[in-house]
């Protein structure tokens, strides 16, 4: 039973420690555009990395946040800066947004995440972002934590404003997305097409108004613009232009009759 006792104690203050650092990491509350909780940033970077966030909000409205930790093992780095994108709302959902960039960086032991939001993630692919953490982490290893810091901020701020303009000239599309309810949408014209008996006017104002809703609202906007086109269009008349098999016979019949009737006056004058 004494050889059993000091493991027990080492067992005891393990899970102590364990809990009390993971009420430390739950309790983490934003300080601003730069959370440090380790100590190691100075005020000459954090002064650098607020000017960094605002000018990249200010001309495209993208949230930079940057948080700093001694330690985040054994906690995984992308779920807890997922946790914390969403608890601080960086990617500013209650104005029905999906633009922040969060930098997490843990000192100790080395680890660098990035989180970004939907809206950002064609400008920081997953290659970028690895290249963004690897000279995060460059400058850790040597033991330059603002600087690393600071490299982090500014390379993601430098990154978004050059590819905003044509981030949004693109209308930011994700093909591999849009591709299911583009096919659902051309299923759906067609179909209703024929069952309304309509002409492919009906189609074309659906697939439109569908393509076009979906560009700038997404599937709500794709359902709402294709019923506005089915309704322009159900209960028109179909077009008017006459079927080329129809027009020829009617041709042939006037030929017809005004053929009879030429015999008719010719035959007349011959009596006469």
């Amino acid at each position: 039973m004494k050889k059993l006792l000091p493991l027990f104690f080492i067992v005891l203050l393990f899970s102590l420690s364990a809990a009390a650092w993971g009420q430390k990491i739950e309790l983490i509350e934003p300080q601003g555009v730069l959370t440090d909780y380790s100590g190691y940033i100075s005020p000459a970077a954090r002064e650098k990395i607020n000017e960094l966030a605002a000018r990249l909000h200010n001309i495209t409205s993208v949230n930079l946040r940057v948080v700093v930790v001694r330690q985040l093992d054994p906690i995984d780095p992308e779920t807890y800066g997922r946790q914390l994108y969403d608890r601080w709302d960086i990617g500013q959902t209650r104005e029905h947004l999906d633009h922040g960039v969060l930098l997490l960086i843990s000192i100790v032991d080395r680890r660098v995440k990035l989180i970004v939001g939907k809206e950002v993630q064609s400008v920081m692919t997953p290659g970028i972002r690895d290249k963004v953490e690897w000279s995060v982490l460059a400058a850790l290893s040597k033991g330059e934590f603002s600087e690393g810091t600071l490299t982090g901020a500014g390379a993601i701020s430098h990154l978004i404003i050059i590819a905003w303009p044509q981030e949004r000239a693109g209308l930011n599309i994700n093909w591999s997305e849009a591709s299911l309810p583009i096919f659902l949408l051309v299923i759906v014209a067609v179909g209703v097409t024929l069952i309304t008996g309509s002409d492919l006017l009906m189609t074309a104002t659906m697939l439109l108004g569908g393509l076009f809703g979906y560009l700038f609202l997404g599937t709500l906007g794709m359902t709402l613009f294709t019923a506005l086109g089915f309704l322009l269009n159900y209960g028109q008349k179909k077009s008017t232009v006459p079927d080329l098999k129809v027009a020829l016979a009617d041709l042939a019949k006037l030929k017809k009759e005004k053929g009879i009737k030429d015999n008719y006056e010719l035959g007349r004058k011959k009596q006469i």
